[in-house]
């Protein structure tokens, strides 16, 4: 028979939790390095072996409104996508990177999407039955149906020129950018 939680916090004097925290390096658990070593010790010459669970990656499609070399002389959805997939590797989730070229392949297999750009009626309605989660960025076709992460052009342009009035500067210009269809 294997040692429980309860044998071990019986043997140090402690309560389950304790001991529990203790083996899942809890690094919020206040404790003294003495007790905490009594407990690995305990836990040691009882031969108790930890179960320890290994998250599942998460898999989502990263689909792009752009080709590969579109998405190349548009510095804009290029930093949106390389900023996906940075935070992509940091959370540990696997990303499936599909673009224009790929559409008529078929979308890959994943628990969500995160589409990026701005899609036409029956390209969201194709990602609207292959993903159960879906977020649009740079895009909100539809406030009640999807989550959506996109720029508040107006309020950020009020804050850069009060910024720029705040520091006396009046003589202010400014440069707009074309919203080219890809089609």
């Amino acid at each position: 028979m294997s040692a429980t939680l309860k044998d071990i916090a019986e043997k140090a004097g402690v309560s389950v939790s304790t001991v529990s925290r203790i083996l899942n390096l809890d690094d919020t658990l206040n404790v003294t390095d003495d007790t905490r070593n009594k407990v690995l010790e305990i836990a040691d010459k009882l031969s108790y072996k930890t179960r320890v669970k290994v998250p599942k990656q998460i898999e989502i499609a990263l689909i792009h409104w752009y080709t590969r070399e579109m998405e190349l002389e548009d510095d804009y959805y290029l930093a949106i996508r390389l900023g996906v997939e940075n935070s992509a590797i940091s959370n540990n989730i696997k990303l499936h990177k599909v673009f224009l070229d790929d559409f008529s392949k078929q979308l890959p297999n994943a628990r969500g999407a995160i589409a990026i750009g701005k899609f036409d009626e029956k390209e969201i309605k194709l990602f609207q039955n292959k993903y159960e989660h879906l977020v649009f960025v740079d895009s909100s076709p539809d406030e009640e149906l999807f989550d959506s992460v996109v720029i508040d052009f107006e309020e950020s342009y009020r804050k850069a020129i009060k910024y720029l009035l705040d520091l006396g500067i009046s003589d202010i210009g400014y440069i707009v950018g074309e919203n080219i269809p890809r089609h």
